[in-house]
């Protein structure tokens, strides 16, 4: 990976977490992507997020045909505290592997996670 070019890390649902040595970069793509632009165009979203300056996570793993995984950052920017929604493909659509590649990623990167346990999930791990 070249130093400062965004390497594709895993999906979200309307878009691409890409990564570089210290950043995420969360990329909307796609029609759903372009939907969420449109709608959400006068929000102040975090589209960079420091790996360093992440506190904490809060992972909440989908249940199949009812909820799509997401994980909630918790991260510091300019002295506030601020949080970032990533949301990822329903399960059906695989996201559960997207889930658990970043879930992976945060662990290596020793970020505190909190895992959430939906009850008749199977998948669902402490």
């Amino acid at each position: 990976m070249d130093k400062g070019s965004p390497q594709i890390f895993c999906r979200m649902k309307t878009g691409v977490v890409k990564y570089d040595d210290s950043f995420f970069y969360l990329e909307r793509k796609g029609i759903k992507g372009l939907l969420a632009a449109k709608l959400h165009s006068k929000s102040k979203v975090d589209s960079y997020i420091s790996i360093q300056n992440i506190q904490e996570a809060a992972c909440h793993p989908g249940v199949t045909g009812i909820t799509r995984p997401y994980i909630r950052l918790y991260y510091k920017k300019n002295n506030v505290k601020k949080n970032r929604l990533i949301i990822f493909p329903s399960v059906i659509e695989g996201g559960d592997i997207d889930y658990e590649l970043f879930v992976g990623f945060l662990s290596d990167k020793k970020i505190p996670i909190k895992k959430k346990k939906i009850i008749g999930n199977s998948k669902t791990k402490d």
